[in-house]
């Protein structure tokens, strides 16, 4: 249907025409070639000066021509495929038939790369070793460490060696030819080499140090020498510190620094990995009583233990264990510390225990340890042998029979003498005339009425913390009715009618 289009010149010409002989390009090789062999000759004079290599060098220089003749490759040659090694190649270990491996790593040790390998082997000058096929071994120049040591000397001059470099093995961790990693390391990352060593136990736990869990130990170890123990960084806090940096400011600017934290914060975290929230070596308070052993000692035997220790935080629950600004490592002021508690009613075991914030919010005349903000005067947070964690003795009823041990608490401020005394003009101002109403109404060998029967050991609305309503029993209380004038005052309460006292003119109560 359609015509066949016409060939081109050049096309029918390729078409027609014969190939030609080869003979003339065989021809101009051949001269090539005898050129070559000729200057190969004169070469191999200077080069060998013995007539053995001239020989050689004149053979060599006849088989390529016979060759090019034939048109063939010299199997020889670094171009042939699957043959050895050619004289004219330059002398090297990393040839086509040998070594060639070393080559194809990422990276390349400098004398690889260079193909410097007599600067770590040996080279035997007589030796035809470089020739494919022939069995040798190059020496090490020096052994194991001492060799990469010659040029890495400064790896291992500091205090704290690492047990490789120390044993002359740094091939334990370092590949001498080269490796597809940085570092010329043998493992794919830097934690795969260290736990090649290091078992990847350390890995095992709920709570893993994050460069650890990212496999990057040389953030906090340097892998091969350091002034420091275990071959660290930095010495103590300030290795933490170049991450933990808000810490570092609280150490700078706080008040007190617990001391273990102040050393070395290892002492009490794990760096590497733990069972608790901050990689703690132990759970709280455990962990707090290895060094607290008198709080472990009273908190362990107390008859009333402290709520705050069996919660979950236990000791952190009022201590910050790094910093304060407040005694005894507390959180707050000792104060505020216990009212971040005591802001809300409590169910204890045998009582409810009052918001005391609110109490103290409302009641503006309050006992001396309040007013100074010092709860521990009267409470031991850790554990008491006495009701309401109270470290000393006090009557906990309306009425006691008098003894000063059974009011050891008060006496730890207050003279014996306000209620030993029968007669003062000094100890107290509770008197009518020279009579002492303190030991009037406390000092009896039965009904004597304990200090909780008109004071409030907290705070009141009324002056020398004056009671408004005194409990009596379990559930029922009278008001209290008291005054105050210069000299003295009035009382008026369900236990006896309406008294006065003044301490210039006694006053005749009946």
């Amino acid at each position: 249907m359609y015509g066949r289009m016409p060939m081109k010149r050049t096309e029918l010409r390729s078409k027609t025409m014969k190939p030609r002989r080869r003979r003339t390009r065989y021809g101009l090789l051949a001269v090539v070639t005898t050129i070559w062999g000729v200057s190969s000759l004169f070469i191999g004079m200077q080069d060998h000066a013995s007539l053995e290599g001239m020989q050689r060098t004149v053979a060599s220089s006849a088989m390529s021509l016979a060759l090019a003749q034939r048109g063939t490759q010299d199997p020889t040659s670094s171009d042939a495929k699957g043959g050895g090694k050619v004289q004219a190649e330059k002398k090297s270990c990393l040839t086509s038939a040998c070594h060639q491996d070393y080559k194809k790593f990422r990276f390349s040790h400098a004398p690889v790369e260079m193909g410097k390998c007599e600067k770590c082997h040996e080279a035997d000058e007589g030796s035809t070793a470089y020739q494919a096929g022939e069995d040798h071994l190059f020496e090490l120049v020096a052994r194991d460490g001492k060799l990469c040591l010659k040029c890495h000397e400064s790896q291992a001059k500091k205090k704290h060696v690492h047990y490789p470099i120390g044993r002359d093995r740094c091939v334990a961790c370092h590949s001498p030819h080269g490796s597809n990693n940085p570092s010329l390391i043998r493992k794919k990352n830097i934690a795969d080499n260290c736990f090649a060593c290091h078992e990847e136990q350390i890995k095992i736990h709920d709570f893993v140090h994050a460069p650890v869990a990212l496999g990057q130990c040389t953030v906090c170890h340097d892998p091969h020498s350091s002034p420091n123990p275990n071959q660290l960084v930095a010495k103590g806090p300030r290795l933490c510190f170049s991450c933990h940096t808000d810490m570092e400011e609280q150490f700078s600017t706080r008040r007190h620094v617990h001391p273990p934290a102040k050393e070395d914060c290892t002492k009490c975290h794990d760096a590497h990995g733990g069972p608790t929230s901050g990689r703690l070596k132990k759970e709280v308070p455990g962990l707090c009583m290895e060094c607290h052993e008198d709080i472990k000692e009273r908190a362990g035997h107390a008859k009333v233990k402290h709520g705050a220790l069996e919660t979950e935080k236990s000791c952190t629950t009022c201590h910050d264990p790094h910093t304060s600004d407040y005694t005894a490592q507390l959180r707050k002021a000792p104060i505020d510390v216990c009212l971040t508690c005591h802001d809300k009613p409590l169910v204890s075991k045998d009582r409810i225990i009052r918001d005391m914030k609110k109490f103290l919010a409302e009641n503006k005349f309050q006992h001396g340890p309040i007013r100074d903000g010092d709860c521990a005067a009267c409470h031991n947070a850790h554990g008491a042998d006495f009701p309401s964690l109270l470290g000393k003795a006090y009557p906990k009823s309306f009425y006691a029979p008098f003894k000063v041990e059974t009011y050891a608490l008060c006496f730890s401020c207050h003279e014996k003498s306000m209620v030993l005394d029968k007669e003062t003009e000094a100890l107290t101002k509770f008197r009518n005339g020279k009579s002492n109403l303190h030991y009037v109404h406390v000092n009896q060998d039965e009904k004597g009425r304990t200090c909780r029967a008109c004071h409030d050991v907290h705070a009141s609305k009324n002056p020398k913390h004056i009671v408004g309503r005194v409990p009596f029993g379990k559930g029922w209380g009278y008001e209290f009715q008291f005054a105050l004038n210069k000299t003295g005052g009035t009382c008026t309460a369900a236990c006896h009618v309406e008294r006065g006292y003044d301490r210039v003119k006694p006053v005749e109560n009946k």
